[in-house]
């Protein structure tokens, strides 16, 4: 009777197993999406990779973009201090203040570019600071503070009347 009882029992976990490995997912999704049925018969086991990973719809990969513009500016307003400085129109003070902004915006500029890629947000923000210099630089020439005392202008003041 044992026998027969163990016979009965492989023969119907034989019968069930070989039915779950002839199974096919027909839209239904049988035992879930990772199962995919076996059609010769034998059961095995099959590993699915999990499925990719894609970026939402709306996701803009990071574009580089060239930083002529920021270059351009940068000497623009090199030359300028410069004449300042030849010019009369910059005293010593002055013209150190508008170097040393000019220093820290290209040190924003190298940390910036480290990575090799200048986004449009970091060039966005690296013009609008240089724009600011640039006022700085114009309000500077023309607060009509000289260097030295023969670069006075020729209007004005207390002897303005005798020549």
């Amino acid at each position: 009777m044992f026998k027969k009882t163990v016979l009965l029992m492989l023969t119907a976990t034989g019968c069930l197993l070989s039915g779950l490995a002839n199974a096919t997912d027909d839209g239904r999704h049988w035992n879930g999406p990772g199962y995919h049925g076996n059609p010769g018969g034998n059961f095995s086991i099959h590993v699915v990779p999990p499925p990719r990973l894609v970026p939402p719809p709306h996701y803009q990969p990071v574009r580089c973009l060239p930083g002529n513009r920021v270059d351009q500016l940068q000497a623009e307003q090199a030359s300028r201090i410069h004449a300042g400085r030849q010019d009369g129109d910059l005293t010593r003070s002055e013209a150190d203040m508008l170097w040393a902004q000019q220093e820290r915006i290209a040190g924003m500029e190298r940390r910036m570019r480290q990575d090799g890629c200048l986004t449009a947000n970091e060039r966005n923000d690296l013009i609008a600071r240089l724009e600011q210099a640039s006022r700085n630089i114009w309000r500077e020439r023309h607060d009509n503070e000289r260097r030295g005392y023969h670069h006075r202008p020729p209007h004005g003041g207390w002897n303005s009347d005798r020549h």
